[in-house]
């Protein structure tokens, strides 16, 4: 019946936003471990550095490091997708009111890999361009690079074509593209209303009186 059909829509397409918004969670997650881990690796990197590789080289080598742990971790969400389906047949098909047929689309999986794929190199590219800033000196410092967080302008566009591609390809297979256009909207809102609040507590604290005692 119709009602039922647009019900079944409505409930996948919330299950892909759902879905889509876990994976934007967790790309913050992995920027801030990319970036800790980077951090990490200034000694090393400078290392290199002085040894004579390029930056080109080392960028080479972290990025496949974190290419190679970008793809295991599709794999690994493809799989789980696609054995718990069947896993719940069997365990609670008797116990369910209809009979579940499990079946595998490519455009699915094909959709799902892409959109993993754009999720980790919105997040990743950023952190990545940081290695293009660390020279051999790095050895003889013992504080942080001060300058401009901001890398170079090759991953900066890389980073805006992957968010460009991401909203085009939510809106563009949804069956109701101006709630999915929505949700955009409201996700690069919340994105922009938390920088700004971060960015704000940075002003004000740099502007605050130092207290000798912490609390």
């Amino acid at each position: 019946t119709p009602g039922a059909r647009r019900a079944i829509t409505r409930v996948g397409q919330f299950l892909t936003l759902i879905g889509l918004t876990t994976l934007i969670i967790g790309g913050i997650g992995v920027a801030s471990a990319v970036t800790a881990y980077l951090a990490k690796k200034r000694t090393a990197i400078a290392t290199l550095r002085s040894l004579g590789a390029t930056s080109g080289a080392v960028l080479r080598i972290y990025g496949l490091e974190v290419l190679a742990v970008s793809v295991a971790g599709i794999v690994f969400g493809l799989a789980g997708g696609m054995l718990v389906p069947g896993l719940i047949a069997m365990v609670a098909g008797d116990a369910l009111p209809l009979t579940i047929e499990t079946t595998m689309r490519p455009e699915t999986v094909g959709l799902a890999v892409a959109y993993g794929l754009l999720v980790a190199v919105l997040f990743v590219a950023w952190p990545l361009g940081g290695i293009e800033r660390i020279e051999p000196a790095e050895l003889f410092r013992t504080t942080l690079d001060s300058r401009s967080d901001w890398p170079r302008l090759p991953y900066v566009a890389t980073t805006l074509a992957a968010l460009v591609a991401l909203i085009a390809l939510a809106i563009l297979t949804s069956p109701q593209w101006y709630f999915a256009a929505t949700w955009c909207g409201a996700a690069l809102a919340l994105f922009g209303l938390f920088a700004g609040l971060g960015r704000l507590v940075q002003w004000l604290s740099a502007r605050a009186p130092r207290w000798r005692r912490t609390e």
